[in-house]
């Protein structure tokens, strides 16, 4: 199960481990957006991560979503792997790694 993000003043969660995503303020609980389908994303292990005012959400089928961190849900880029993916990324300076089942 994909673990909460909190990142600049908001809480992301998934619905499960379906492409459903909700985002509500983190200090007042109240709803920014909810139950966004996640265009390309149907089944997904990995918990999301942010970083530049991004948030990325990696599918088990290796696609990649990233929207923007503010305040209404919007699509900025859809990236896919040629490879499953169930680990969650991890962000380190102006790096991101991805592990798939064959490579890093």
């Amino acid at each position: 199960m994909p673990s909460a993000l909190v990142s600049d003043g908001r809480i992301y969660f998934l619905k499960g481990n379906r492409g459903v995503l909700t985002c509500l303020d983190a200090i007042t609980g109240k709803e920014i957006y909810s139950r966004q389908r996640l265009e390309g994303i149907s089944s997904i292990y990995a918990s999301p991560v942010a970083g530049g005012g991004k948030v990325y959400l990696t599918s088990r089928d290796g696609t990649t979503l990233v929207i923007d961190g503010g305040n209404e849900y919007k699509l900025l880029a859809t990236n896919k792997l040629d490879e499953p993916v169930d680990a969650s990324m991890a962000l380190v300076g102006s790096q991101m790694f991805i592990r798939g089942s064959h490579s890093l």
